[in-house]
């Protein structure tokens, strides 16, 4: 009982610490903790988020550190609730961020339809990246919106979509709006039909955009083995605390235990890391 206390006080002080700081922009100034946040949220077109994610991440610390406790009875399962509640908003932000860019590089090529449907109609390029904005879906709207108000500041239409290209970094719609980008360039630099040419990119993004689709349904199978293998010895040693916990009890309160928990969980993460190598192609 005085273990629980102990345990219960130490993640209900780190959780209401945690928040404090936030509010008070202590780990913005010693950590950047906070900016980095902001940076990848901000990616994501999900800053408005920001101010929430300190009340969300005390919560975190709270629950994952007391379920550990509570569950393993030991203060060193504990402490890694502790460290997961911690890691916890950057993985939240990562998620966030990775769908929304895979949703909009798979809306590139509807949204360069749109584009060059403008083109057609007579608009010019600032004119029409201005109705994209307007009439595309989210997130692409959200997207060439920045691109619109910077070429509306007087910025070259190639350069704000090389800023959201580098946004973009390591993702495969990077390289794609680089391609347009390339477009646009030739085009107000040498002249030629700029719709035909967003026409015939459309064309060969959404071809890449199948390839890319069937090669995800290939590597389905070798995700999904990847999962399942990384969370089965996890989901035994929960259902053997359930069922005999006497025999999961030395895991956690022995050094031996401890040095082969720790022993698991580097192999699990040298696993994750091969299969995930293994089952990546570049697209």
């Amino acid at each position: 009982m005085v273990l629980l206390t102990l345990i219960l006080l130490v993640f209900a002080t780190a959780a209401y610490a945690t928040r404090l700081a936030i509010d008070a922009g202590l780990l913005a100034d010693l950590t950047g903790i906070h900016a980095g946040l902001s940076e990848r949220l901000a990616k994501a077109q999900l800053g408005k988020r920001l101010p929430k994610l300190g009340l969300l991440w005390g919560a975190t610390i709270l629950v994952a550190g007391l379920g550990f406790g509570l569950f393993f009875q030991s203060l060193y399962a504990g402490f890694c609730g502790l460290l997961m509640g911690l890691g916890a908003p950057w993985a939240w932000a990562g998620l966030l961020e990775k769908r929304k860019f895979e949703l909009f590089g798979a809306q590139i090529a509807g949204s360069l339809d749109l584009l060059c449907g403008a083109l057609r109609s007579g608009q010019s390029l600032n004119q029409a990246l201005a109705s994209l904005a307007l009439e595309a879906p989210q997130p692409s709207c959200d997207y060439f919106g920045s691109v619109s108000q910077k070429v509306a500041l007087g910025a070259p239409p190639e350069r704000a979509l090389d800023e959201l290209a580098a946004l973009m970094k390591g993702r495969a719609c990077a390289e794609e709006l680089r391609m347009f980008a390339t477009a646009v360039s030739v085009t107000r630099s040498s002249g030629g039909n700029l719709a035909e040419i967003v026409s015939q990119l459309a064309d060969t993004l959404r071809e890449r955009e199948r390839l890319r689709a069937e090669i995800e349904a290939i590597t389905a199978q070798g995700k999904l083995s990847g999962w399942i293998v990384g969370g089965l010895p996890v989901l035994i040693l929960i259902a053997l605390n359930f069922l005999d916990p006497g025999l999961v009890h030395p895991m956690f309160h022995s050094p031996l235990g401890l040095g082969l928990l720790a022993l698991g969980l580097v192999l699990e993460l040298l696993g994750a890391f091969f299969i995930t190598r293994i089952v990546s192609i570049e697209t």
